[in-house]
């Protein structure tokens, strides 16, 4: 009878540790702001409603964007690959839910140039809608990746990776 009982916690612990879990973005335990890429810029105020976005370009350079949804971390839906002229307005509306792991991705980038500009994002939010102004970062050095993407997480928090 033991050795089934250690058997069976033995395989359920094997399991739990190989088993894939879904990666969530984590706030500060402390509930204050903690300087780092994973605090979050904006926050939409009900992710179960579609999230209207404006994309503001702002960098004097012609940019792409494309832009993706996942549920449960596989892919659901993804929109064309635009081009984002210095100066024009886009705007699109995603559709996630408050369930883990959906999420969406918004990536700019400067196809013509890939290893030279860094953009930057100020973010603006109003119920949920989000207007997304990308710039030039002048003080970056001119050396790191110019794509980077903006992510909303399953519970409306707005992030920018690079």
């Amino acid at each position: 009878m033991k050795l089934k009982t250690l058997t069976t916690v033995a395989l359920l612990t094997a399991l739990g540790l190989v088993a894939p879990r879904v990666a969530i973005s984590q706030p500060s335990p402390t509930g204050d702001y903690e300087p780092g890429y994973w605090q979050p810029e904006a926050t939409i105020a009900n992710i179960n409603q579609p999230i209207n976005i404006t994309l503001i370009n702002d960098t004097g350079i012609t940019l792409h964007y494309g832009y993706s949804f996942q549920r449960l971390l596989e892919s659901y839906g993804t929109g064309p690959d635009v081009v984002f002229p210095d100066g024009d307005t886009d705007s699109f509306s995603v559709h996630i839910s408050s369930n883990e792991g959906d999420l969406a991705s918004i990536n700019v980038y400067d196809p013509s140039q890939p290893e030279q500009k860094t953009l930057r994002y100020q973010y603006n939010t109003s119920g949920n809608n989000l207007l997304v102004r990308v710039s030039l970062d002048r003080q970056e050095p001119e050396t790191v990746a110019a794509s980077s993407a903006v992510y909303i997480d399953e519970r409306g928090r707005v992030y920018t990776f690079r």
